[in-house]
């Protein structure tokens, strides 16, 4: 099995919905491809490049067929076009196959485009942005902001963009946005009318105990079946009931009566690593 490429996931666009999530680790990139996910997108804390490669690798690992978008950070923590540049490249040498640009103007996403990086960016809501809507909430509910929606999704189109995050806009407003483009939108609580579906892992799977965004839906409840498993860890350990003589490792008795005839003779080892066969 091959990786999908950027051109075929393009090609989707009109047959069926693009299946969008996240991954940060080889566990849950590998329930993404078991499961028919056609794109993972990955972030890490830090962009020192034992992370960014590390990340990267972690992912890749557990979802070899799966295309992986790397999400920048905005352009607040650069320096320059050539450190957003230089930082693209290196995610792609690491196994990035998408660079994801949340944050980031066409401006600043556009030389990475011609140098013939495939980027993805986001319109709607931008959490990174939310101070300047006030607070987390839906964008373009009213005519100017929906305008002003559109018109940020025709920027990034002119800029080259392959997909477009589509976040907490009107359904309506998504679907009629979408009409007009010819480039991928993933809809983030923005309805179905999207060319593609977006759901972060941890809302999908139920792995915490916070707020569950309005548009996110819980498949599984991981963190609760976590915090039960933990418990009857913990009442099983003081019950003395786990270990259970199935998880326990075995000696043979004569083994075990030499080593006490022995162990009172043993003295420490300082200099040798070796361990016996």
């Amino acid at each position: 099995m091959s990786i999908m490429t950027v051109k075929e996931l393009m090609d989707l666009r009109g047959h069926r919905k693009v299946l969008v999530s996240t991954a940060h680790d080889s566990y849950i990139a590998r329930m993404c491809e078991l499961s028919g996910i056609d794109l993972i997108i990955t972030f890490c804390k830090s962009l020192t490049t034992d992370e960014l490669e590390a990340t990267i690798s972690e992912v890749r690992k557990g979802a070899p067929n799966i295309l992986i978008a790397f999400g920048l950070p905005p352009f607040g923590v650069w320096h320059s076009q050539e450190e957003i540049t230089r930082t693209a490249f290196r995610a792609q040498k690491a196994g990035a196959d998408i660079i994801w640009c949340s944050g980031l103007s066409p401006k600043k996403i556009e030389p990475m485009i011609e140098m013939g990086l495939p980027c993805g960016a986001h319109i709607g809501f931008v959490p990174r942005h939310k101070t300047w809507y006030g607070a987390s909430r839906a964008v373009g509910k009213t005519c100017d902001e929906a305008l002003n929606v559109f018109q940020k999704a025709l920027a990034y189109q002119e800029a080259g963009v392959f997909a477009l995050e589509v976040e907490c806009i009107p359904s309506r407003l998504a679907g009629e946005i979408t009409k007009r483009l010819s480039i991928h939108t993933f809809s983030i609580g923005s309805g179905s009318d999207c060319t593609g579906i977006y759901l972060f892992s941890i809302d999908l799977l139920g792995m915490h105990d916070q707020h569950y965004p309005r548009h996110a839906k819980k498949y599984s409840d991981f963190f609760d079946q976590g915090v039960k498993a933990f418990k009857q860890f913990a009442e099983e350990v003081r019950a003395n009931k786990y270990p259970e003589e199935k998880n326990i490792i075995k000696i043979e008795d004569k083994e075990f009566e030499q080593f006490m005839d022995n162990i009172d003779r043993a003295r420490p080892i300082w200099k040798s690593h070796k361990v016996s066969d």
